[in-house]
């Protein structure tokens, strides 16, 4: 179960899907015993296994998608600075971690997804172009958890222009004025692992549940590559040295997330009843969410040149994230 669980804790295009993934499911004759405990026939309850074991593991092609929609999401707000125009170059680090709504599957996280940028931005006032702001933020790191291995790359650039520029003027309260961000933004994550893995969950029938395990052997290689264009509008307040912020965009995405499967292994019950045997292999893909529109909102503590910030993303079929970041002004 933890190497499950380290695939969604090392992660953090259009909608069609390949879907060429199957699931075997040959029940023992404990299997079938269970089944009219159950109250099922023994194909029914290995119809439901096959169901089961496809939404946990991630192979049924939505779990695949809001895989992808999260990866999408989990580079938002890591590289641009909503409330303050940086007077020189302002630069930071900040981490973000994105989920996607849906049933949890194990060998994906439930759709989780890590992310970590370092950014910079520069107001072009020296060129005489004070409404605009350009930034540029990006990072790489490849590790290994619980023997799963990955690779993460994003890569973004923004241009921000105020609409409405920011109130003058020195008191406790300033309006931020209205700000309009978009940029270019590429997410791309690769992770797989050949060692075993446990996982749990349950069956129900018409005369009760059952919690089951599936212990696999194999390879399992999941992918993720987007190219994302977000269109943000965003105002926002200063009250002291605390600013708050709010606003919403329109994803424009292009990418897909690849799972490549090839694992078998017992099924077997808390008692430890050999219950079948069950098969995955297959290659399967499917696009992420190609328009997304989404609400962010955000507070940063600004302490003379150090600005502390945390940042919230949502979308209407409930996929968020939630990143906190420094930035210093040099």
């Amino acid at each position: 179960m933890q190497r499950a669980l380290a695939l969604g804790l090392l992660l953090g295009g259009s909608a069609t899907a390949r879907a060429d993934v199957t699931v075997g499911v040959q029940l023992t004759p404990d299997g079938q015993m269970l089944a009219h405990q159950l109250g099922v026939t023994p194909d029914q309850l290995a119809s439901k296994l096959h169901d089961r074991v496809e939404s946990v593991m991630g192979t049924d092609g939505g779990s695949l998608q809001r895989f992808s929609d999260a990866a999408v999401l989990s580079s938002h707000g890591l590289g641009v600075d909503y409330v303050s125009v940086p007077e020189s170059l302002i630069v930071g680090v900040a981490a973000n971690a994105a989920s996607a709504n849906g049933d949890v599957p194990s060998s994906i996280g439930g759709g989780l997804a890590a992310n970590v940028a370092l950014m910079a931005g520069m107001n072009l006032s020296p060129w005489h172009l004070p409404r605009w702001t350009i930034y540029g933020s990006g990072f790489y790191r490849s590790e290994t958890i619980k023997d799963v291995t990955g690779h993460i790359t994003n890569a973004g650039a923004h241009l921000q222009y105020a609409l409405i520029p920011a109130s003058e003027g020195g008191g406790v309260a300033r309006w931020t004025g209205v700000q309009l961000t978009t940029g270019l933004e590429l997410t791309r994550w690769t992770l797989g692992t050949t060692r075993a893995m446990s996982t749990a969950f349950t069956v129900m029938g018409s005369q009760g549940s059952a919690k089951l395990g599936y212990d696999s052997t194999g390879s399992l290689e999941l992918g993720s590559t987007s190219v994302d264009v977000p269109v943000e509008l965003s105002t926002g307040i200063r009250l002291a040295v605390v600013s708050f912020y709010t606003g919403v965009g329109l994803d424009l995405t292009q990418g897909q997330g690849t799972i490549d499967a090839h694992l078998s292994g017992p099924l077997h019950d808390a008692d430890g009843r050999m219950l079948g045997t069950v098969t995955i292999d297959g290659h399967d893909s499917r696009g992420a969410s190609p328009f997304t529109p989404r609400a962010f909102t955000g507070v940063q503590l600004d302490a003379w040149k150090l600005k502390v910030f945390g940042h919230v993303n949502a979308t209407a079929d409930s996929a968020a994230s939630v990143g906190i970041g420094v930035r210093g002004v040099l």
